[in-house]
This record gives C-alpha cells, structure tokens and sequence, in this order.
C-alpha cells in the first residue's frame, strides 16, 4: 500500500478541504479541490487585529493573548444583494463571523468550524441554531437597509423556533454520541436569547426580570449538560480556577461598577425593616465579581460571564420579579460591566438590553409613583409570565 502523501498543514485553507484533510491551494475566492468538485468554497477571515482587554499589564500575559481578532469592528458586507439561498450565505457568515465570537479559542474555533458544522447535516436542531444566531448577528451588525434587516431578524426568528422545538425532546436521549451537537445547540439558544432579552419595547410593562429568570434556568441547564461531558467530547474545555489566592486584577471601569454597587449594599442598615435582604445583596455581588475574576483568568471563554447568571440566588431572583430597587440596581450593575468588554457582540447586546430594562422599570415605576402621590411601590411580576425557554414571535421584533 502507498504511504499517504506528506503535505505542510495550513491555518488559510478553506473548510472543505480542512474538513476532507487535503492540502488546499488556497485560490480564492474557490480553491481547485472545490472548483473540481463543483462545491461551494468558504475561507476563514483572515485576522486583523488582537484585542487586549488589561492594556500594557498583560504583554506577557498569556491569557490575555486568547483573545481573537474581532470582526465586529472591521464589517464588510459578505454580500451587496440578497442571496438566492439565504441559508448558504447564512452558514457562509457563521463561518467566517460568528464562530470566533462563541468562543476565542483558536482550537475550539476550528473545531466549531469543523467538526460542529459538519454535525449539522445531520442535526436539524444544530443546523437551524446556527441559522438563527448567524441571521439575527447578520441583521444587527451589517451595513443594510432597515427592510433588510427586518428579513433576516424574522428569518432568525423562524430558525430559532424550529431549534428550540426540536431541541426539546431530544434532551431525554443525551448521550455520548450527540453530546457534542445538543451542547452546542445550547449554547446557541442562549447566545440568541440573550442577545433578544428583554427587547420589546411596545411591552405594557417590561418583561426583563421575567427573561433574566428564563435565562437563568436555560444556562443552569448548560451547566448541567457541560457537567455529563464524556471523554470524547471535543466541546468540554478545562477552565482555570480561582483558588483563593492573589486574585487576578478587573479592568478598571469593571473594578469601579462593581465596588460602586457593594458600598451601596454595605450602606444598607444591618437591623429594621428589610435587613434580611442584606445577605442576599452582599451574595449576589459577590458572585458578581467572582465572575469577572474567572473571565479575567480565561479570556478566551466569553460564556463564563453568563455564570452570574446560571448560579443567581433564588431569593435575589424573586426579588427581581417584584422589582425590588436593589436587586434591580445589582442587575443593572451586571450589564454595565458586560458593556465595558470590548467587540463582544452577544455579551454587549445583553449588557445594553439589561440597561436599557432596567432603566425602563424605573421610569414606570416614577410615573406610576407620581400618579398615585406615592414615594414608595412595590411590584410583583405575574408568575404566568415565566417561560422556562423564550420562544420569540414577530410581534416581539426589537426596533
């Protein structure tokens, strides 16, 4: 038998032939292999620049060099008409846009750009999660008119029922084999929700706490599955941990929100009415900035920032759903810290979504206090209102 033909491994080949593990020519804008094979040719972008969230203090810091090149900043429009298969050219931009925002790990990219896509030929539910996160990341960061950022933010929509609804049931059937592809279709559904929570603003009243407890249930539920990765899976990554020594050093914009918001809990009386709430405050923002500490030690994992959120303190969560002040504060507090890390299009859109919410509560909840002659008033959200995992409609369409 002939040996295999020794060929130099290239990071610039096109997927296909990465995924066929021949040695690719690299002729763009379609290569040999593919031209020959009539087959569609789809090159990774090309870096550009490298972000470095700690500045000069990290030069030698080889976590801070996780971080991959952002393409959020350095748009080009992958297309100047609307494709005649849109979901060609949605996968095209998952590809090359979107893959390095899930994680910046250059192993867990090619992976995801890999193995994870190859897997969703053959996993409806993983095939229409990419689709919607690709659509809805397209309508809001490309140069398009309005019209046609509406098409692909319905079109996202569309796809993300169709995930979810097949997503579901196959949750009872977890095993070894389609580990890989329902981990990654979890991770998916947060990323969409997160980006859509609490968007809609022709709302009566804002459903923000009610999405934040449904966001907390959905990434508990990520947090489940990561925990029964076996072996083979390609998806489950060790993070590094923060033992209770020298803690790593935040961001100062991340350092100064978060000391603001616990001198503001501290400040709270420690007896009388309402103390009991104190330790559930001093928890929460603790958690809060563990969480930043165990980013900080794994830049190149953005989805540990959604911890907060998956390990939240039942008590703080149902004095989220009556709108209690704090709580409200704390959370708004959370966001602005995700707005301070740079180019991270999933995470800014739920830190600014988490802002703008709770701003909008506290302008309601004035109007309604002045109205009523009152200085002081307490809601409570109505239970109904809590879906364990959204499922957007087209009325629902952020402006």
């Amino acid at each position: 038998m002939p040996s295999r033909r020794f060929h130099a491994k290239s990071r610039n080949g096109c997927f296909r032939c990465k995924t066929r593990k021949v040695k690719c020519d690299v002729q763009k804008p379609v290569c040999g292999h593919c031209s020959r094979r009539n087959e569609e040719c789809i090159f990774p972008q090309e870096p550009t620049r490298r972000l470095d969230l700690l500045g000069d203090a990290n030069s030698e810091n080889d976590m801070s060099a996780a971080f991959t090149e952002s393409h959020l900043n350095d748009w080009a429009p992958l297309a100047t008409a609307r494709p005649s298969n849109p979901d060609h050219f949605l996968l095209q931009n998952f590809l090359s846009r979107v893959t390095p925002i899930v994680t910046h790990s250059h192993s867990l990219q090619e992976i995801w750009a890999l193995r994870i896509i190859e897997d969703g030929y053959s996993h409806s539910h993983l095939m229409h999660g990419m689709l919607a996160v690709s659509a809805l990341h397209y309508a809001q960061t490309a140069t398009t008119s309005k019209a046609e950022a509406d098409y692909y933010r319905e079109l996202a929509i569309d796809h993300h029922d169709y995930s979810v609804s097949l997503f579901r049931p196959m949750l009872t059937g977890l095993n070894a084999q389609n580990f890989d592809p329902l981990y990654a279709s979890s991770i998916l559904i947060i990323m969409f929700n997160a980006v859509f929570l609490g968007s809609s603003e022709t709302s009566p009243s804002s459903n923000l706490a009610s999405d934040i407890v449904s966001l907390c249930q959905l990434a508990k539920g990520v947090t489940t599955m990561r925990a029964q990765a076996g072996d083979n899976s390609k998806l489950y990554q060790h993070y590094r941990v923060f033992n209770g020594s020298q803690p790593p050093q935040l961001p100062e914009g991340i350092n100064r929100a978060i000391s603001a918001i616990e001198k503001a809990v501290r400040c709270l009386p420690d007896f009388g009415h309402g103390s009991d709430k104190k330790l559930v405050y001093l928890k929460t923002v603790a958690l809060l900035r563990y969480t930043f500490y165990g980013f900080i030690l794994n830049l190149e994992h953005p989805a540990l920032l959604f911890v907060w959120i998956a390990m939240a303190d039942p008590d703080y969560l149902d004095l989220l759903m009556a709108h209690d002040i704090m709580a409200l504060r704390i959370l708004a507090h959370y966001g602005i810290c995700l707005l301070q890390i740079p180019d991270e299009w999933c995470l800014n859109n739920l830190g600014k979504n988490i802002v703008n919410g709770v701003r909008r509560i506290f302008e309601l909840k004035m109007g309604w206090d002045v109205q009523h002659g009152q200085q002081t008033s307490r809601w409570r959200l109505d239970q109904k209102s809590m879906a364990v995992l959204p499922i957007h409609h087209r009325t629902e369409l952020p402006s």
